[in-house]
């Protein structure tokens, strides 16, 4: 990994080839394919609760944040979001607090 040219674009160097973050993480999402089953996640922001089924946690953070932006006026971002992975393969997760 590499900063190049000044302008602070971070590149990622894998095999010899270099590809820029966004490029990256749209390759990976581009590599899921339809065939497997989607995750179900839970997304929360600001006391609001949205349930969404996605490949990936990072998939389900932009699909949140894309429905979050069209309900409020003031811009969410990405950070802001919390998503929880509740159901996987069809089978729910529970979340316990172990101490």
């Amino acid at each position: 990994m590499q900063w190049c040219n000044k302008s602070l674009i971070f590149k990622i160097m894998w095999n010899d080839t270099e590809e820029t973050q966004a490029e990256f993480f749209d390759n990976l999402n581009a590599s899921e394919k339809d065939e497997k089953p989607k995750n179900g996640y839970v997304a929360m922001y600001n006391k609001k609760r949205l349930e969404i089924f996605a490949h990936s946690i990072y998939q389900a953070q932009k699909e949140a944040l894309v429905q979050f932006n069209e309900k409020s006026r003031r811009k969410v971002k990405a950070w802001d979001i919390s998503v929880t992975l509740c159901e996987k393969d069809n089978k729910e997760i529970i979340h316990t607090p172990d101490f």
